[in-house]
């Protein structure tokens, strides 16, 4: 199953005593920031979306996300009918290079909210990367832990 199709289903689960009562927040990284995942965010009720976004991704006119805009400003994506919150940060690499990360809410929000939680996201990833591979879970089918 693709990853946005499993993102969507496992999405679908969460109880609704949960989704009547809170927003929810989807956090992803730029697999996940696909046009078709965007729409869908959109149009759940009380959900939003904080995803990253490559650096030569493409606006609706002929600029891409890394030319100059601002933090905070609000962009339309190519392919996409409404408007996205567009931010950025500096994440350090392990040798020490810093590489600017952009990142994009469906739900306008300050560029200091969606910087934050885009960074919060780098945290998540690095959790999941030390669990899978302490238990030896990177050698294994997805699959097989998820019920497909």
């Amino acid at each position: 199953m693709a990853p946005i199709k499993l993102g969507q289903r496992l999405l679908k689960t969460l109880p609704k005593t949960l989704t009547a009562h809170y927003e929810i927040r989807v956090l992803g990284d730029s697999k996940f920031g696909s046009i078709e995942m965007l729409k869908w965010v959109k149009k759940q009720p009380r959900t939003s979306g904080i995803f990253g976004m490559r650096s030569d991704r493409r606006l609706a006119g002929a600029r891409q996300v890394n030319q100059g805009l601002q933090r905070g400003q609000q962009v339309v994506l190519q392919g996409l009918n409404f408007p996205v919150t567009l931010s950025w940060y500096w994440l350090k690499r392990d040798d020490g290079s810093l590489e600017k990360c952009f990142v994009i809410s469906t739900k306008p929000r300050s560029a200091v909210y969606i910087t934050r939680l885009g960074r919060r996201r780098w945290q998540i990833e690095g959790f999941f990367k030390t669990v899978k591979h302490r238990f030896g879970l990177h050698r294994e089918r997805t699959k097989h832990f998820i019920g497909s």
